[in-house]
């Protein structure tokens, strides 16, 4: 059987020789081996039906649109095995990544961009809106629960551990975010704490509680309320703080981003006259 070469995100392929598929220099500039291995999982972030080929079933693909008379012209030459085993997957995976999710974890943080600042929480159970997903997983949409907003959830390292998964059922489905956005700092917060090298830092400056009434810790702070209370910290517990938050209309809030050393939650929201400069007092 002649193999084909695929350009991704186009209809346009050509036949090779030996038996191999190959993909665009700009993907991985590998061949792959065979048409009877393991088709990789979908990264499509259109809507539109696409085929991805992967190598050795792990996450790299490569992708062509189906679509019109190029479908005739991709398959030709191919037999009738082989076209069942490409249009299979294509099928079944037309929908794209748009849809409603699910929480499938204990916690995920709600983040400004891809691996930036937490702005926020969601919770086993949760819904997400995803209007798309990009090449590292991360998912841009509406996140429910105590966020209420829109956000970029990290879905997990692999095909086989998603925190996001897919629902059945589609019908409560609704595109709340559009396109993806990368919020500013200075759209959601104030007074940057940070520690290491680097414009924003890696992680909060030294801080700690003080004697405050208020010690109560939170998962979120949206619509000028500390949401999801998660118990009482102690007294000069030992924080990283990280942000101060700001409301909608662009004013200081009361409410400030910190975490615990120690403690799993990862980052969490608590009043922010109980957070004092410097490391506890020992």
């Amino acid at each position: 059987m002649k193999a084909i070469y695929c350009i991704t995100d186009r209809t346009a392929c050509r036949r090779g020789p030996g038996g191999l598929v190959r993909s665009h220099a700009a993907m991985t500039g590998k061949y792959v081996a065979g048409l009877s291995r393991s088709f990789g999982h979908r990264r499509s972030v259109t809507p539109r039906s696409r085929l991805s080929i992967g190598a050795r079933g792990d996450s790299r693909q490569m992708g062509f649109t189906l679509k019109g008379s190029s479908v005739c012209k991709l398959l030709a030459g191919c037999s009738l095995g082989v076209v069942m085993a490409l249009l299979a997957p294509s099928l079944a995976s037309a929908d794209g990544p748009q849809g409603r999710y699910v929480v499938d974890a204990s916690s995920l943080s709600v983040r400004s961009k891809a691996g930036s600042f937490a702005r926020g929480n969601v919770y086993k159970g949760d819904h997400m809106d995803v209007y798309s997903i990009d090449g590292n997983n991360w998912a841009w949409g509406y996140a429910y629960g105590t966020y209420e907003g829109c956000g970029w959830v990290w879905r997990g390292p692999h095909a086989a551990r998603q925190y996001l998964q897919r629902e059945a059922d589609q019908k409560n489905f609704k595109v709340k975010c559009g396109k993806p956005t990368n919020f500013k700092f200075s759209s959601f917060g104030f007074a940057l704490g940070k520690k290491g090298p680097g414009r924003y830092g890696n992680d909060g400056s030294f801080a700690h509680l003080n004697d405050c009434p208020s010690k109560g810790y939170y998962g979120n702070y949206r619509g000028g309320k500390l949401r999801r209370l998660y118990g009482k910290l102690e007294k000069n517990a030992d924080l990283r703080y990280r942000y101060t938050a700001r409301n909608s209309d662009g004013s200081k809030s009361k409410a400030a981003l910190v975490r615990q050393e120690g403690n799993p939650i990862g980052w969490f929201f608590v009043r922010r006259a109980c957070v004092s400069d410097g490391p506890p007092a020992k």
